[in-house]
């Protein structure tokens, strides 16, 4: 089989450019998010992938950072392992309810189409932010021996 042939019979993965924002308000909320960007690092296929410092808007406890990657996944693949993640970091329910969130990871953007409201809350644009000065700092990362592609 040629290289033609062998590049043919795998078909081209479409990348979405993905906005995530992950949140937390327990007291370790800033280990508890970098937790979860590197899991999302080390998880997801990736390439170009930024991320902000934890901040706290209006002096809130509740702490966020935003990350932005293009990856493989499809969007019903990144919800369902950023689910499962929070699943297994102790998210319920029963928690949710009581105003206890552990960790949460949510899509906010794919390919610049909105998917959440956060889009519009003023730490989503806080987060826009940052996450702009980041890329213009240093770029987004570009695919290196630990990129998932």
């Amino acid at each position: 089989m040629s290289r033609t042939e062998a590049r043919a019979s795998f078909p081209e993965t479409r990348e979405t450019e993905m906005t995530v924002c992950i949140g937390s308000n327990f007291p370790d909320a800033d280990e508890r998010i970098h937790a979860a960007i590197a899991f999302i690092r080390e998880q997801t296929p990736w390439r170009d992938f930024a991320s902000t410092r934890v901040f706290h808007s209006c002096g809130s406890i509740y702490g966020n950072a935003l990350l932005r990657l293009r990856s493989r996944l499809s969007v019903e693949d990144f919800e369902r392992l950023s689910k499962a993640y929070e699943k297994a970091c102790g998210r319920t329910a029963e928690a949710k309810s009581r105003g206890e969130i552990c960790i949460d990871i949510d899509l906010v953007t794919a390919d610049g189409q909105i998917l959440r409201d956060d889009y519009y809350a003023p730490y989503f644009a806080e987060g826009l932010r940052l996450l702009d000065e980041v890329e213009s700092r240093a770029g987004m990362e570009q695919p290196t021996g630990d990129s998932r592609f």
